[in-house]
């Protein structure tokens, strides 16, 4: 079909595109990395002792304390007199982590001889993947709990104020584990202030591939949400993530209604770079902002965590956020208003653009020999709506005032007294000397607040200076409509051609961009310049997620900025103005010295990156979804057509997206909860989780255009991965049977059936494996209850590729039987006959055995013809069963003789249609075990502490998958179209494949319950139709013996009729036209007995037969007997 072939090479070419844009999300060009962290003594990890209860109930758990130099005696003494500081490590994590910020911490508190100290304890949670197995983040919290416990025992001898808390920092999941310790009531929410996160998941797991994980978040955020206000209103919770780089937490997860500071390290001051998940904890500028905001929140009277929520709150918000100042919080706190010394230099220059510079000069003409005071008049003229200031190299935290100038001072107007407006400045990242920028609306200032003047103050110092002024009217920028075009055209769309003269700052709005794929690259590119030296910051803000990019431009770089969403912008309430809808906007800080061109580009790459980014986490339920779309297409060609169709035939037929992607948007769209976005979900008072439908209608997914590209991305991998594994069905079928054999022999070969002989053995393991499937499925159970579900269902996967392999290898062996047979004669070729053995009978056989039959036949007949010419009735009677004897007698010689032929071309007819139906069920339940591979990892990880995983999440799915699959597939019995109800069989394979895309792109969980309702289907579909045939066998039955009746009714009455000829020439021709009829009635009979053993098993069709046989026997014997007592009565 046209359109299929389009599709699919549509798909491919998705495909492709997906490779691609993983590539270039891995191996993309990567700003400058973090400096390390280091340490100037040894570190040393003590061992903390716990009480023997928790020890026995938590022995995979251990706390530790971290320490230094000569602190290391003190700890080994268990001596603590500072605040107590807990680390979690994240998923896989190891305590040792700890390292860097204990270290950093230490030396800071010697360096500037703190009057206090943090005393650093770590948690060694068995590096256990607590990410994708939820059943260890239950025993995880117990054993933080109580390791607060037991830190704050600890200092019961201190002589300083007995700590009251525990600060708590947090890495991946840990952060997660920090706020589930109030899941308990018992705990007192009291002993811990302070919960710093870095790189959590708060809204939503990574990926869920457990129903744990699920009801640990729900459960904690029940706790959070009742007790916020009141209950846990005293914590200070932070959040901090890696923004781009981080590709195993997303960035709209990080954040969450119940945190109080959510940020991510690219807006950090002084940090302004993206990390990775690990090196977020190792970061040597995050670390040091880290560090001074853990001093910053102790009260210097109490030596303690201060108590007040808000000041803590202030602080973090300083230092992750808004610092624009000191390196201390308190040193940093801008008073609202001040008066100017006497004493100043004030100077008011009448330019709009102006650079005031300070010991720059090497002559000394600049020299700074007191304070100067900068006044910039505000005038109400559209040209001097804005003032945008870069001041480099000053170090002055007070630098901006506004204030009315009412005094007269040496013949000049200055102000007494201003408002300080510092709190206004931002840092910005700079190569060389640092830089801070100010951008005022004067419009506002003047007409508000009556203000006559702007005063920027230069403290009296002797480092060089500089400052530079821009009062303009607003440099707004709009892009062009964010469309298609950015696939196909690359043409940079010049927004300004040359900025004008000494300008310093633009703002380019992209209002437009909310979707992931609203992709551009904004380029700022010099034009001419007036100095070799030059640098320009271009920085995009992201508002609903804190987020800033930043991209420089100099001499020596000149990177494009990217303009993309990591947190796509939430839907807003309908009620909320429109004004007030924060968009994305870029601001270009610029050197006064150049002019530039401000353009934006399409970019190609990054687009795929964010759909590589993107898709990734969802689309595997996409593939279970087109599993399950081929099967309920095979099924349907099994009921028309008796065949089940090739895999990807089927999967273009049936696997298309253009029923159920629609169904899926109306039901996301009748199903979410409309514009009250904080209103929980109707159905969840049923049962019915919200996540999964809800969250789409939050997200991109809601748009109809992701979920095609996802789709198409899904159908093309799964077009490959059938390709590959038929590859690797027809070249490794064999030799997998010989590992398989192999293993098998190695395993019991200190057994005592080493006596059989290792050949021997394995082949009869291998056979008994085969031909009994009830024990595989009970070894398999067993397996799953000692150890772990997921090692069975991977041993039954194996199991399950040992039986295809199987399968293939006969289809092959009855394949080269029916050539031998065209070869040598018995079969003749023909596009019917290879493509359906069975349909062929043999026109002429050479053995004696039929030449007698024929014999026989003739003479039997010809004696029947001379006693039908008597005339008598009782002769009439006695010849009818004589024919009916021989043609008995010539049915059973036929079955007996090509029984086995029938039995061989009718496997080679089905071999080929069960291989690929059992295909797409291998790799339906090849998908089962993806989702089971963290159990098994967690298993393995513990074994040394428990043999079995408890709790097994995979358990209950592996008993349904393997009990269904185990009673038909691996028996060789599958659904046959005359069976009832196989059309609500496809239906249902339909709506859960809807559930799929429905629930489990965000909930991997799904999937296992979702392959084990489809195997169960099939299975009790498969076992109820067998009872029914077997208590019901009459229907089908009475079928086949009218078909055989009317069959046998026209041999005889061919055969009566040449009878009548009267000659022995007639009857041989009338023999003749018996032997054809015969031979259609031969067809007629084995094409009944192929849907007698397609509606039955095997065993129930020869059982049948040789009741029929015996009968047919006992009636021609009663026949002859009446034809002897007959002659004897001198007939």
């Amino acid at each position: 079909m046209p359109s299929t072939s389009v599709f699919t090479i549509f798909s491919a070419v998705v495909v492709l595109l997906y490779a691609v844009g993983v590539h270039y999300l891995m191996y993309a060009p990567k700003d400058r990395s973090c400096a390390m962290t280091y340490m100037f003594e040894y570190p040393q990890f003590v061992r903390i002792a716990m009480s023997d209860e928790v020890t026995h109930a938590h022995k995979r758990y251990s706390l530790w304390a971290y320490s230094e130099g000569h602190h290391i005696e003190a700890m080994r003494k268990m001596k603590f007199s500072g605040i107590p500081v807990l680390f979690l490590p994240g998923s896989a994590g190891s305590h040792k982590q700890a390292r860097s910020l204990a270290s950093v911490s230490m030396r800071k508190a010697l360096n500037s001889r703190s009057p206090f100290h943090l005393d650093f304890f770590t948690t060694d949670l068995n590096e256990e993947h607590s990410a994708v197995y939820g059943g260890a983040l239950e025993p995880q919290t117990e054993f933080v709990r109580q390791s607060i416990y037991r830190i704050l025992e600890l200092y019961r001898g201190s002589k300083d104020k007995r700590p009251t808390s525990v600060v708590i920092v947090a890495h991946s999941m840990s952060g997660v584990i920090a706020k589930g310790i109030f899941n308990d009531i018992s705990f007192d929410p009291s002993l811990v202030k302070v919960i710093l996160t870095f790189a959590t998941p708060h809204s939503r797991p990574v990926v869920l591939f457990d129903e744990y994980s699920y009801h640990y978040y729900r459960a904690t955020s029940k706790t959070w949400r009742l007790g916020r206000e009141n209950r846990l209103g005293h914590i200070s919770l932070t959040s901090v993530g890696g923004s781009y780089m981080d590709f195993l937490v997303q960035t709209d997860s990080i954040a969450s209604w119940d945190i109080d500071v959510h940020t991510v390290t690219t807006t950090v001051p002084t940090v302004w770079r993206s990390v990775d998940h690990l090196a977020i904890l190792w970061c040597k500028e995050l670390v040091l902002v880290t560090a001074r905001a853990l001093f910053d929140m102790v009260d210097l009277e109490t030596k303690q965590i201060t108590n007040d929520r808000d000041l803590r709150n202030s602080i973090l918000s300083y230092h992750f956020l808004h610092r624009n100042s000191g390196k201390q919080y308190r040193k940093a706190i801008h008073q609202p208003f001040v008066t100017f010394m006497d004493g100043s230099d004030w100077v008011e220059p009448l330019y709009r653009q102006f650079t005031v510079s300070a010991n720059i000069d090497p002559t000394g003409n600049d020299r700074l020999k007191r304070p100067k005071h900068i006044m910039i008049r505000l005038i109400d003229h559209i040209l001097h709506s804005a003032l945008a200031v870069e001041a480099i190299n000053h170090q002055e935290g007070d630098w901006v005032f506004a204030c009315q100038a009412n005094f007269i001072s040496n013949d000049k107007r200055v102000c007494k007294n201003g408002e300080n407006l510092s709190n206004s400045t931002m840092f910005l990242p700079t190569k060389n000397h640092k830089r801070k920028q100010l951008v005022l609306d004067l419009h506002r200032l003047q007409q508000e607040k009556k203000f006559s003047h702007i005063v920027l103050r230069i403290p009296h110092t002797n480092d060089p200076v500089q400052i530079h002024v821009d009062v303009h009217n607003p440099r707004i920028l709009k892009p062009p409509a964010v469309g298609l075009w950015m696939l196909f055209d690359t043409r940079p769309v010049v927004l300004v051609q040359e900025t004008a003269q000494k300008a310093l700052f633009y703002t380019v709005d992209f209002s437009e961009i909310e979707s992931l794929w609203h992709v551009l690259n904004l380029v700022v590119k010099p034009v001419s310049c007036s100095k070799e030296e030059h640098h320009a910051v271009a920085m995009l803000s992201i508002p609903w997620s804190n987020e800033k990019l930043f991209s420089f431009i100099n001499e020596a770089v000149q990177n494009p900025l990217p303009v993309r969403l990591l947190h796509v912008k939430p839907r807003m309430r309908k009620d909320i103005p429109k004004t007030i809808e924060q968009n994305v906007r870029a601001e270009i800080s610029l050197d006064p010295n150049c002019r530039y061109q401000i353009s934006v580009t399409a970019a190609p790459g990054l687009l795929l990156s964010q759909f590589a980014r993107s898709l990734t986490p969802c689309v595997f339920a996409y593939v279970v979804a087109i599993l399950l779309l081929t099967l309920r297409e095979q099924l349907l060609s099994y009921r028309r057509s008796g065949k089940c169709s090739l895999f990807h035939i089927a999967m273009s037929r049936g696997a298309k997206p253009f029923y159920i992607l629609p169904l899926c948007k109306m039901l996301t769209r009748l199903l979410s909860q409309g514009d009250d976005l904080n209103s929980d979900h109707f159905l969840t008072a049923w049962g019915i989780p919200e996540q999964g439908m809800n969250l789409m209608a939050r997200t991109p997914m809601e748009n109809l255009l992701f979920p095609f590209f996802l789709y198409v991305c899904a159908f093309g991998i799964v077009y490959c991965a059938g390709f590959i594994f038929m590859f690797c069905l027809i070249f490794n079928a064999k030799v997998f049977n010989v590992i398989c054999l192999s293993f098998v022999g190695q395993f019991f070969k200190r057994s005592f059936l080493t006596c059989i002989g290792p050949f021997n053995l394995t082949e009869f393991l291998g056979e008994f494996m085969i031909k009994a499937p009830p024990v595989v499925v009970i070894t398999l159970l067993m397996v799953g209850s000692c150890s772990c579900g997921a090692l069975s269902l991977i041993l039954g996967g194996i199991f399950f590729y040992y039986v295809l392999c199987n399968m293939y290898n006969d289809y092959l062996e009855a394949l080269f039987l029916y050539s031998m047979r065209v070869v040598t004669g018995r079969e003749r070729v023909s596009l019917e006959g290879i493509a359906n053995p069975g349909a062929n009978k043999s026109n002429s056989s050479g053995s004696k055995e039929d030449e007698t039959l024929k014999y026989t036949e003739k003479k039997a007949k010809a004696s029947s013809s001379r006693e039908q010419l008597k005339g008598t009735k009782r002769a009439d009677h006695s010849s009818k069963n004589t024919d009916l004897c021989l043609k008995n007698a010539d049915a059973k010689h036929r079955d007996h003789s090509s029984s086995d032929d029938l039995d061989e071309k009718e496997d080679e007819r089905n071999s080929l249609s069960d291989i690929n139906m059992y295909m797409t069920i291998f790799l339906i339940y090849v998908t089962a075990i993806v989702p089971s591979i963290p159990s098994l990892l967690t298993w393995a990880h513990n074994y040394n502490f428990d043999h079995s995983l408890n709790p097994d999440p995979v358990f209950i799915p592996l008993v349904l998958i393997v009990s269904s699959i185990g009673s038909t597939f691996w028996t060789n019995t599958y659904p046959h179209p005359k069976l009832p109800y196989l059309r609500i069989i496809a239906d249902s394979l339909f709506v859960l494949a809807t559930v799929t895309l429905l629930y489990a792109p965000t909930r991997i969980s799904f999937i296992n319950y979702i392959i084990s309702a489809a195997m169960v289907i099939l299975a009790a579909h498969q076992w109820l139709t067998n009872v029914y045939l077997f208590f019901f066998p009459t229907i089908y039955t009475e079928h086949v013996d009218s078909e055989n009746e009317s069959d046998a009714d026209s041999i005889n009455d061919n055969r009566l009729d040449s009878s009548h000829s009267g000659s022995d020439d007639e009857v041989a021709d009338g023999d003749d036209e018996g032997g054809d009829s015969a031979s259609n009635s031969d067809y007629n009979e084995d094409v009944n007995d192929t849907e007698a053993r397609k509606a039955f098993p095997i065993c129930k069709v020869a059982h049948d037969q040789e009741t029929e046989d015996e009968s047919s026997d006992a009636e021609c014997e009663h026949s002859h007997n009446g034809k002897e007592s007959y002659d004897q009565d001198g007939h």
